[in-house]
C-alpha cells in the first residue's frame, strides 16, 4: 500500500472515532471528542495522492476538514457544560484551517504566474 492509502485510512478512522465520541450520552466524552477535533482539523488536510493522474474522480483536500466542520456544527447546540463552546471554537479553529490553505494554494498560483510570464503578476 501506498503512504497516502495509509493516510486516507488514518484520516477516516479519525473521522468515525469523532463522529461516535460526539454522540456519546457522556458530555465528557463529547467535550474530548470536541478537543480531539480541534486538534485534528490542523492535520485533517489530505494531500493528493501521486498516482490521480488518470483518475476521473476529483481530489478534495478539505473532504476531511469538511467532515469535522459537519460535526462540529451538528454539536453546536450540545447542553453540556462547555461541550457547545469547545465545538463552536473547533469550528473556528477549523474555518481557520480552510482559509489558510487557500491563501496558500492563491500563493502558490501568483508564484506560478509570475515565473510563467517572467514579470510580477501583482496588480493584473
Amino acid at each position: 500500500l501506498s503512504e497516502n492509502m495509509m493516510d486516507e485510512r488514518i484520516l477516516s478512522e479519525c473521522i468515525r472515532l469523532m463522529k461516535k465520541g460526539a454522540e456519546d450520552k457522556y458530555p465528557e466524552v463529547r467535550h474530548a471528542a470536541a478537543e480531539f477535533a480541534s486538534v485534528f482539523c490542523s492535520v485533517s488536510i489530505a494531500e493528493e495522492p501521486r498516482n490521480l493522474g488518470n483518475s476521473r474522480k476529483e481530489f478534495n483536500a478539505l473532504q476531511y476538514l469538511d467532515d469535522t466542520m459537519a460535526v462540529c456544527a451538528r454539536n453546536l447546540d450540545d447542553e453540556g457544560v462547555g461541550v457547545g463552546c469547545k465545538w463552536s471554537e473547533t469550528l473556528a479553529r477549523c474555518v481557520c484551517s480552510a482559509v489558510e490553505f487557500h491563501q496558500g494554494i492563491i500563493a502558490t498560483n501568483q508564484n506560478y504566474v509570475s515565473e510563467m510570464t517572467g514579470g510580477d503578476s501583482k496588480g493584473k
